[in-house]
């Protein structure tokens, strides 16, 4: 970070010199690059909040036309110490509609040294009080000729990382009165927001690009002010997919939950499917976790837990990884974030980075930190109002066809549904119980018997076991009346210009 002095210029001076370019060693045509990457992923991180019907409860944000929505120019933010600014890198760039800041845009320098962009309402009451009330609040730039940004800070925090009152932060190191007094946004007062310094955001180019997105509708939990990320995060993705919600204050001391990744495994465990002794089954993955396996588990219905560590090695945060969204080469995640107990839509950069800031700490997912929930799973969970089963692995790929399992065989459609009862393949008929379990051997399926041999393929015509003879309907009501395969008893038919007589078991009295 960067520490320098504060000087004050008024606010619509600076907004002039942006315009005009005047007055600022930071160069026009940077500042427009800035603007316009800005512009690029903030549209590609509205067309994925624009994805989730319920946006405004999910992300705290008032109703929207996503087709007019403005972009303002960046503030910074700083930590102070020592009654000296430090500038964390981190630039906020208001999203507008009807002259309201609705959300914003934050970029953070990145490992990598590139910078990183998520979209959150974190900001949006603190920028509309700055709007409403003008007279309490103040901008600042950076050593007069340092400023890396359009307007100066908005959010002042501590060393500690907790808010304190931006407007007295400021007044307390300026040097005297009469710069002070030039801090004031004045006649900005009565002013229409959307005319200061705003370009329009167009997401129309991000729709029409945007082929892939998808959300899942994860509840929202907040974990306050208690260290409970993890907890709250394991409760969001809990409930989602089987209803159940543990107090969080007994779901993080009965695992121990902190950080603890093995422990969260357990934990996930103490969710079961309704109806179903089969529990979530999770794993904790190695390694760096591909876009395409994000894609994957959100297309698949089912969500990811994952840590995000700070650069500086100061914490770390988890959350629930709950859509994605792609425009062009563009790839963003939507995350359940209980810091705040929102959503929070972050890009990934060129070279896979995700990372976003909360509280003025910067994060980044952190490679071998994922939790997956694999094997036996109801996708999607309570969201759709009917229950299906799909099988995983590690890469959040469903099982498909033919799948041995606990030394049953099992069958699942091409979409990796597990499937149930009758099942024609090729050119036999498999019959599957409510536990998708392939069966063989006699079953007696809605008051008819079967033979399924140990392959499990419908047995028709003569069948012969243990000396006896029995025969298996080779088609619908051939011969009497009854379904394919299904088993003569109790009477006498004709098969091939010969009467042949059955007993109650179905054994042929006359083979």
């Amino acid at each position: 970070m960067r520490s320098s002095k504060i000087s004050i210029m008024s606010f619509a001076t600076l907004c002039f010199a942006l315009i005009l370019g005047v007055g600022q060693a930071y160069a026009v045509d940077a500042m427009d690059a800035e603007k316009e990457e800005a512009l690029s992923n903030s549209a590609t991180l509205l067309r994925l909040v624009e994805t989730d019907q319920d946006y405004q409860d999910l992300y705290n944000m008032p109703k929207v036309d996503f087709d007019n929505l403005q972009l303002g120019d960046s503030f910074c933010v700083f930590t102070t110490n020592e009654n000296v600014l430090n500038d964390t890198g981190i630039r906020v760039w208001p999203v507008m509609f009807d002259s309201t800041v609705v959300g914003a845009t934050t970029s953070v320098l990145c490992g990598d040294g590139s910078r990183c962009y998520s979209y959150s309402t974190e900001y949006a009451a603190i920028l509309n009080k700055a709007i409403a009330d003008p007279d309490s609040w103040h901008f600042a730039t950076v050593d007069e000729q340092e400023i890396a940004c359009s307007f100066g800070s908005i959010v002042v925090l501590d060393s500690s990382q907790e808010s304190k009152n931006p407007s007295e932060d400021l007044l307390s190191m300026l040097p005297d009165n009469k710069s002070r007094q030039s801090a004031l946004l004045g006649d900005y007062a009565n002013k229409d927001v959307s005319s200061i310094c705003v370009e329009e955001l167009d997401t129309t180019p991000a729709r029409a690009a945007a082929t892939m997105s998808k959300t899942l509708a994860l509840p929202k939990f907040y974990q306050g002010t208690k260290p409970q990320c993890m907890a709250n995060a394991i409760n969001s993705i809990g409930k989602y997919l089987t209803g159940i919600s543990y107090n969080i204050d007994w779901l993080d001391s009965h695992y121990t939950i902190i950080h603890n990744f093995p422990q969260a495994v357990k934990a996930f465990a103490a969710y079961n499917y309704p109806s179903s002794s089969t529990t979530i089954h999770s794993t904790l993955r190695s390694g760096a976790i591909p876009n395409s396996d994000i894609k994957r588990w959100i297309d698949n219905g089912i969500p990811i837990l994952a840590r995000f560590a700070a650069y500086d090695g100061s914490a770390g945060h988890a959350v629930a990884v709950r859509g994605y969204g792609a425009s062009g080469s563009t790839f963003a995640i939507s995350v359940m974030d209980p810091a705040k107990g929102d959503m929070v839509s972050i890009v990934c950069t060129s070279t896979g980075v995700l990372a976003y800031q909360r509280n003025g700490t910067v994060y980044a997912w952190q490679n071998g930190h994922t939790i997956v929930l694999d094997q036996w799973q109801q996708p999607y969970g309570q969201s759709r109002g009917y229950i299906e089963w799909a099988y995983y692995d590690l890469l959040g790929a469903r099982a498909t066809g033919w799948k041995s399992l606990g030394g049953n065989w099992y069958r699942f459609s091409n979409s990796g549904i597990m499937l149930t009862g009758w099942q024609k393949i090729g050119y036999y008929w498999y019959y599957m119980n409510s536990s998708g379990v392939m069966q063989t051997g006699w079953q007696k399926i809605n008051g008819y018997w079967y033979y399924l041999n140990s392959e499990g393929e419908m047995q028709t015509g003569w069948y012969k076991e243990n000396g006896s003879w029995y025969y298996l309907r080779p088609a619908t009501n051939t011969p009497g009346t009854g379904p394919e395969g299904s088993m003569l008893h109790s009477g006498t038919w004709t098969i091939n210009g010969k009467a042949y007589r059955f007993d109650s078991s179905g054994v042929c009295l006359n083979p």
